[in-house]
C-alpha cells in the first residue's frame, strides 16, 4: 500500500520562506505603485528590480523539490538565484557611502545601523559563495557546506535584532516610515533566515510506494 506522503522540515521551511519572499516582492510592488509620482527614474528601476528579484527568490524556494530530470529548469533556477543574490548585494552596496557618512561612533544608534548593514552584506555574500561555489562541490568542502549557511543564518538574525533595536528603541527605521520598516524588514530577514535554514536541512526523500 502506498504510504501517505508527508513533507519534511526542509520542504516546510522552503514553503514558508517562499511566502516571506513573495510578501516582500508584493510590498516592493505596492511601494512602487503608491510612490511612483514621487520617485526618480532610478528609484523606480531599483524598486522594480527588487520586486522581480524577490519574486525569483520565492519561486526558488517553492521549486526546491524539482526532480533531476527537469535539468533545464534546474539550470535556469540556479542561474536566476545566483543573479538575484548578486543584484541584492550590489543594490545594498550602493548604500555604503550613506552608511559611512551616517556613522558617528559617539552616537550608538549610528553604530547599530552600520553593524546591521555590514552583517547583512556579509551574510548575503556567504550565501552567494555557498550556493555558487560550495554546493556544487559538497564532497570537497563538507565543513564549509554547513558552516557558511549557519554563519549566514546567525548574521541575518543578529541584523534583524539590531534593526529591531533601532526601530523600537530609537524610532529609526531603514525604510521611509516607521510602519514600512516594521512591516517590510521582518519579511526581508525572515526570508533569508529561512533560506539559510533550508540549506542546512537534509534533502527531501523520494516518496516510496
Amino acid at each position: 500500500m502506498k504510504q501517505p506522503y508527508k513533507p519534511t522540515a526542509r520542504l516546510t521551511v522552503a514553503a514558508l520562506t517562499g511566502v516571506m519572499f513573495a510578501a516582500y516582492a508584493a510590498y516592493s510592488v505596492f511601494i512602487l505603485i503608491r510612490d511612483a509620482r514621487h520617485l526618480s527614474s532610478t528609484a523606480r528601476v531599483i524598486s522594480a528590480a527588487v520586486a522581480i528579484v524577490f519574486a525569483v527568490f520565492a519561486l526558488f524556494a517553492w521549486t526546491c523539490n524539482l526532480k533531476p530530470e527537469t535539468i533545464h529548469i534546474l539550470i535556469v533556477r540556479r542561474i536566476a538565484f545566483v543573479a538575484g543574490l548578486v543584484i541584492v548585494f550590489l543594490l545594498k552596496l550602493r548604500m555604503i557611502t550613506k552608511v559611512s557618512a551616517y556613522l558617528d561612533f559617539s552616537q550608538f544608534h549610528t553604530v547599530l545601523y552600520a553593524c546591521a548593514y555590514l552583517l547583512t552584506q556579509v551574510a548575503i555574500a556567504l550565501l552567494l559563495i555557498y550556493y555558487a561555489f560550495i554546493l556544487p562541490k559538497l564532497a570537497v568542502y563538507p565543513k564549509a557546506a554547513v558552516q557558511l549557511p549557519m554563519i549566514a543564518l546567525i548574521l541575518f538574525l543578529l541584523s534583524m535584532i539590531l534593526e529591531a533595536l533601532l526601530l523600537f528603541i530609537y524610532g529609526i527605521g531603514t525604510e521611509t516610515s516607521y510602519l514600512r520598516s516594521a512591516v517590510s524588514r521582518p519579511l526581508f530577514f525572515l526570508g533569508f533566515i529561512g533560506l539559510s535554514a533550508y540549506f542546512l536541512l537534509p534533502p527531501e526523500p523520494t516518496p516510496t510506494a
